[in-house]
């Protein structure tokens, strides 16, 4: 009897395990980063807080080119680094959003943007050759509104990110107002060129 509790306990376990956490790399998935997020801000209601969120360029070509098994390397080997960097401070989480973007939640004063360059110049190294270049790009978000959704202020952490996409030479971009101003006056232009374009196309049909 108390050896079918004992199993049944683990079982529950293992499964609220794999409710909250990415099975490749171990990490929190997305939704329970954000839970987690919530909890730190509440929690920690003195403390300063930034959201990274990480990205690598054009990954999908590393599966075509390499295979999954290289993929899932190199994905695993950066959940590795963010441990490293990252796993021994309270009150920060890490976590696999999708695919390759990954997310953190730390405390400002813990943030050390030399070393997190520094283990991406090395993680680029490893995984470079002549068929791909890794570039592995962070976007950061210092939290203002706690009352935000975290998807929210992820979505302002890869805004930043996006500014350096196509630049080799920097791998880390903070978000600033200006940013999503900026982003508001793109889409509005698009959606404006996309509005006149189905206008000309419905009065050529017409005529």
């Amino acid at each position: 009897m108390f050896h079918d509790k004992t199993e049944q306990l683990k079982k529950l376990e293992w499964e609220r395990y794999r409710a909250s956490h990415d099975s490749l790399t171990g990490l929190y998935n997305k939704e329970e980063f954000y839970r987690q997020v919530e909890r730190l801000l509440k929690e920690y209601p003195d403390t300063e807080f930034y959201i990274l969120c990480s990205n690598m360029k054009d990954f999908k070509f590393v599966n075509e080119l390499f295979g999954m098994k290289k993929g899932n390397a190199i994905l695993r080997k950066q959940a590795e680094q963010m441990k490293q960097i990252h796993g021994s401070f309270a009150k920060t989480v890490c976590a696999r959003i999708q695919d390759d973007h990954f997310a953190t939640c730390i405390p400002k004063a813990y943030f050390n943007e030399d070393k997190v360059v520094e283990q991406i110049r090395s993680m680029q190294k490893e995984f470079t050759n002549s068929l791909f270049h890794l570039h592995l790009y962070i976007g950061v978000y210092e939290i203002t509104n706690r009352e935000e959704p975290v998807s929210k202020m992820c979505d302002k952490a890869n805004l930043a990110s996006e500014t350096i996409k196509n630049d080799y030479k920097t791998c880390i971009a903070y978000y600033d107002r200006h940013l999503l101003e900026q982003s508001i006056a793109e889409r509005k232009i698009i959606g404006e060129f996309e509005e006149a374009l189905e206008q000309e196309e419905f009065e050529g049909t017409y005529m």
